[in-house]
């Protein structure tokens, strides 16, 4: 599947602010603008209305089919507002991987909110997590594995500068504390941080300054700031350094979390990625001592602001926008080539009409995919993922899926390049297959390509064990080299779907969510590409009794018969089968999906049941 939007120009980005534990009241020329999402009519940001969500409670046979490896638990269920933070790494020295933890929730304020950090060797995690690493509240960590065998997290407080925490040894030793200078008196927040350099020492690091705070520089609140560390974080010899255009004349501020950052040596790719604005990526070929910018997606209004009105052509008529949904991944490949991929949403905004609001369209969205050699400024993006069978014009009543930020059904990406060049993406997406009664459920899903992103494979559901339908996977972040022959991931995972921190409904609850590592072979068999286009045959189709099923190859698993509104009504258990009747007699007319599922495979196909 493939598709190209062709985009046109436009330049200027607005902020927002989400959520980060303090209380912010933005100034009016920046206030967060409410986001009405048309298929339920809540608006985001307005008061919430009570609600009781049924928990889902799997059965003891499906819980036992999870293989996944369990790192962590956190109650802290928001791991980023928008783009996902480098929190695994794997090499030589092993895995290590991060999270935002806390077990103590004190209405709302998560005191004890900090870094949790497991690190695997041997094929076994070290700890089990009760505490987080420091020894203050602090959130949003990078980790990075220095040339020089050190360990290093990087994460905010709330005051001061960026937290620098670094040990000599990996996995293994006391953390040290130390942070970043900061010169302009400013609060820094959401940190992004990867180790580069020729010699892999070099720390380069990117945060918003405290939007709250007044005009950071010339009328500018919220910028994003660079800052440089040659030696590991020892010492900094650039802080604060603003990144070109980053003026009033085109930017009024950013967002939080809007932004990803990558390093190859010494090239860096810091991107942005706009709502109702432009995304841009800013490049450095000497370790961050001078930048250059480009465009990869127009907004196609200039300097826009909220109740503006989304008129494109000045005819008087309000259009609906394709732009980013805040959520992206940049990636230097081994040729020193850029990759970008972000979620796409789309906006709309009232013509006339003064109430600091818009509309989003959650339901909808899809995963863009650019690279530095395509067109420039007016991009070709490739669609190269999207929610899974999701029609965006059912009616939210019968398909609700819960809600991440400003994200649709497909978001989150995220990049990496295996040893011979081939690239992958991972992505979060709704699928129509998982139900927990409720609401439809994500998965992971990954796609890749063997000619530097030119084409891409079909979606391979790389979620651990596909057979599950209770589970919410949702904020992957993949380790950005493929080693040993797999990509490696940490998935956060629970029962509920959306995040109590930034509730779309009163009734998201205070829930235990798991961290899980995922590792998959570079085939992507989780779900076999080969099989994913070989689907199941039912004859005959339509019917009124009895139907036979026909997979492709002998296979062990269970029948799930879904209706319209995902709602399951037959399932049946299989054994060392490929052909088997099935009676549908008591299903009332209609359509319907029927899903054969195994630990490895699920082959599906509709059913008319006259």
């Amino acid at each position: 599947m493939k598709q190209i939007y062709t985009i046109i120009s436009g330049v200027l980005l607005t902020s927002t602010v989400l959520a980060q534990g303090l209380s912010f009241e933005l100034r009016s020329n920046q206030r967060m603008a409410a986001k009405l999402n048309p298929f339920t009519g809540k608006v985001v940001g307005s008061s919430n209305t009570p609600g009781v969500k049924v928990p889902y409670l799997p059965s003891e046979a499906k819980m036992l089919t999870q293989v996944e490896e369990y790192v962590g638990t956190s109650i802290y269920d928001l791991q980023t507002n928008n783009s996902i933070q480098n929190r695994i790494v794997a090499d030589d020295a092993g895995v290590a991987a991060c999270f935002t933890f806390s077990a103590t929730n004190s209405n709302d304020t998560y005191p004890d909110r900090g870094t949790g950090y497991n690190y695997r060797q041997a094929g076994v995690w070290q700890d089990d997590i009760t505490q987080r690493l420091e020894s203050m509240r602090t959130g949003w960590s990078s980790l990075m594995h220095l040339g020089n065998g050190g360990e290093v997290v990087m994460n905010h407080s709330g005051t001061g500068g960026i937290k620098v925490w670094s040990r000599a040894a990996i996995g293994s030793g006391n953390w040290t504390m130390s942070a970043v200078p900061n010169a302009s008196g400013f609060v820094m927040f959401w940190p992004r941080a990867v180790a580069g350099g020729a010699d892999g020492n070099s720390i380069h690091m990117i945060c918003l300054a405290d939007p709250n705070a007044g005009a950071y520089t010339n009328g500018m609140t919220g910028p994003i700031l660079y800052n440089r560390s040659t030696d590991g974080g020892a010492t900094w010899d650039l802080s604060e350094i603003l990144l070109p255009n980053e003026d009033t004349s085109i930017v009024s501020g950013f967002s939080a979390d809007t932004y990803a950052i990558h390093a190859r040596g010494n090239r860096i790719a810091i991107a942005s990625f706009g709502d109702l604005q432009d995304s841009y990526v800013w490049i450095s070929d000497d370790n961050g001592a001078t930048w250059t910018q480009r465009i990869i997606w127009d907004f196609p209004i200039d300097n826009y602001e909220i109740d503006m009105g989304t008129d494109i052509e000045l005819d008087g008529i309000q259009d609906t926008i394709l732009s980013s949904d805040g959520a992206g991944a940049v990636y230097i490949d081994a040729t020193g080539t850029i990759h970008a991929a972000f979620g796409t949403m789309f906006y709309t905004d009232d013509l006339g009409v003064i109430d600091s609001s818009y509309s989003y369209f959650p339901l909808a969205g899809s995963i863009a995919y650019w690279n530095e050699n395509m067109l420039d400024p007016a991009a070709e993006v490739l669609e190269i993922g999207t929610s899974i069978d999701i029609d965006p014009a059912i009616p939210a009543g019968i398909t609700e899926v819960g809600q991440y930020g400003n994200s649709g059904t497909a978001s989150h990406p995220q990049l990496a390049e295996a040893a011979d060049g081939t690239i992958f993406c991972s992505f979060q997406a709704v699928n129509e297959a998982y139900y927990n009664g409720e609401e439809y459920l994500r998965h992971i899903y990954a796609v890749k390509s063997d000619d530097g992103g030119a084409t891409w494979t079909t979606p391979s559901d790389i979620t651990p064990d596909i057979a599950e339908d209770g589970y919410e996977y949702v904020y992957a972040s993949m380790a950005p080299n493929a080693y040993g022959d797999k990509i490696h991931l940490i998935v956060q995972r629970d029962f509920e779907p959306g995040i109590h921190v930034q509730p779309e409904d009163a009734a998201d609850p205070v829930t235990d969510n798991d961290q899980i590592y995922v590792c998959v072979s570079l085939d992507l068999v989780n779900v076999e590409e080969s099989e994913l286009n070989n689907d199941l045959s039912i004859f005959p189709n339509p019917t009124t009794e009895n139907v036979q099923i026909n997979l492709p190859q002998e296979a062990t698993g269970n029948l799930y018969v879904y209706n319209v509104y995902g709602q399951l009504v037959q399932t049946m258990f299989i054994s060392n089968m490929n052909k088997f009747s099935c009676d549908v007699s008591n299903l009332a007319s209609g359509l319907y999906q029927v899903s054969f599922v195994t630990e490895q495979y699920v082959w599906s196909s509709q059913l008319i049941k006259k």
